[in-house]
């Protein structure tokens, strides 16, 4: 992994803990990090979410596609606080198991 500008330790260890749950498939965890206003705009017309309750229904309905099966390389992550907000923006290459 490559940090550029890590402004806040924790942010960047909730960051990745976010992503480690959801590569594992456990949504418990993952649903612990997310709010309840948290929004998905995903890479189809379906994958819009609006709120944690339909993103997390999505998200456990889904991630026997995604468990065991993904992982995340050569990840350059970038993180920035604006206004009290933290933002991170990643570029990597995503691995999935195809069988």
């Amino acid at each position: 992994m490559t940090a550029n500008r890590i402004v806040d330790q924790n942010a960047i260890t909730v960051y990745h803990a976010y992503w480690d749950s959801y590569l594992k498939g456990d949504m418990e965890t993952m649903a612990s990090f997310v709010a309840n206003d948290f929004q998905v705009i995903g890479s189809t017309e379906g994958e819009v979410f609006l709120n944690k309750k339909e993103t997390m229904h999505f998200y456990k309905t889904t991630s026997y596609q995604i468990a065991g099966k993904a992982e995340l390389r050569n990840r350059n992550i970038q993180q920035r606080t604006v206004n009290g907000f933290v933002f991170f923006a990643e570029l990597s290459d995503l691995y999935i198991l195809v069988d």
